[in-house]
C-alpha cells in the first residue's frame, strides 16, 4: 500500500485540502472505490478505512492480482467533514452534483474534475463521462 494526493486545493486562510487515496497492487487500473462525497457521510469514510485495512492485509500477504491495481479514497470533501457540513466551501456547492467537472470551473468542478481525470486515465475498463452521471456509473 502506498498512499498519495489525488488533488490538492490550495487555501488563501487555512492549509491546502489534500484529497488522499490509498494504492494496492501496481499496473493497471482495475478498481476505485471512492468514500465521502459530502462531509455528513460519516458511514462511507468508515466502510472505506475498513476496506483499507483488509487490503492491506491482503496485499501483505500476496493476494492482490499480479498487474492490477485498486485505489481507495476515503473522501474528497475532508473540507467539510472537519465542519460537519453536508456542502462543500464557501459557496455550499453539491459535489456529487459537479460531475463531470471543469478544469476551468469552480474549485467543486475542478475537484471532480481532477477525480475523474485520475480514476479514468488510463483504465481501459472505465470510460469518461458523458454527462451528468454519479460517481458509481462512472466507475461500473
Amino acid at each position: 500500500m502506498f498512499e498519495r494526493d489525488i488533488y490538492t486545493i490550495h487555501s488563501t486562510y487555512r492549509e491546502d485540502m489534500h484529497i488522499k487515496g490509498f494504492q494496492f497492487g501496481k499496473g493497471e487500473k482495475s478498481a476505485c472505490i471512492v468514500g465521502a462525497a459530502r462531509g455528513n457521510e460519516i458511514q462511507q469514510m468508515y466502510i472505506c478505512s475498513q476496506l483499507v485495512k483488509t487490503l492491506r492485509e491482503l496485499e501483505n500477504n500476496g493476494c492482490i492480482s499480479a498487474g492490477k491495481q485498486i485505489l481507495v479514497i476515503p473522501t474528497i470533501n475532508a473540507y467539510s467533514v472537519n465542519i460537519s457540513r453536508r456542502f462543500f466551501g464557501v459557496k455550499e456547492a453539491d459535489i456529487n452534483r459537479s460531475f463531470p467537472g471543469n478544469d476551468y470551473g469552480e474549485p467543486a468542478d475542478r475537484l471532480t474534475n481532477a477525480l475523474l481525470t485520475e480514476i479514468t486515465y488510463t483504465a481501459s475498463s472505465l470510460r469518461p463521462s458523458t454527462g451528468r452521471e454519479s460517481l458509481y456509473r462512472m466507475c461500473v
